[in-house]
């Protein structure tokens, strides 16, 4: 005669998972948890509102956080992947000065004066498909 196995519910599952993780923490076997006394006393939670409660929880849960940030980073690659698509243009300038003798007093000799002005715009193909 074959037994079968009922499978564990969720609860079952996740409070055996906490029980091996306290043994590994802790080195002891806690055997069974004791159940809150009748007479225990319950605090009204602070605030009273549900919604402030699932806006605590969205803001400081670590695997939402942490989902959203690498939201954000593949957002930023896909930026970046975008951009190396983009042609590139290249701007160079270039402005030559020559001296000349204007006086014969020290202080007011020399003076610079712009004699040429060159300006090369350049558009480079594409990086990744040349």
């Amino acid at each position: 005669m074959t037994t079968q196995r009922r499978p564990l519910s969720n609860g079952t599952r996740s409070l055996a998972t906490a029980l091996l993780a306290l043994h590994e923490i802790t080195g002891q076997d806690c055997g069974s948890l004791a159940k809150p006394d009748e007479d225990m006393p319950l605090e009204i939670p602070h605030p009273a509102d549900r919604q402030r409660w699932v806006d605590v929880s969205m803001e400081q849960n670590p695997a939402l956080l942490s989902s959203r940030l690498a939201a954000d980073v593949a957002r930023a690659n896909v930026q970046v992947a975008f951009g190396g698509h983009l042609p590139t243009v290249v701007l160079n300038a270039k402005l030559t000065n020559q001296a000349q003798d204007i006086s014969e007093a020290p202080i007011l000799r020399w003076r610079l004066r712009p004699r040429a002005l060159s300006i090369q715009l350049e558009r480079q193909p594409d990086r990744h498909h040349g």
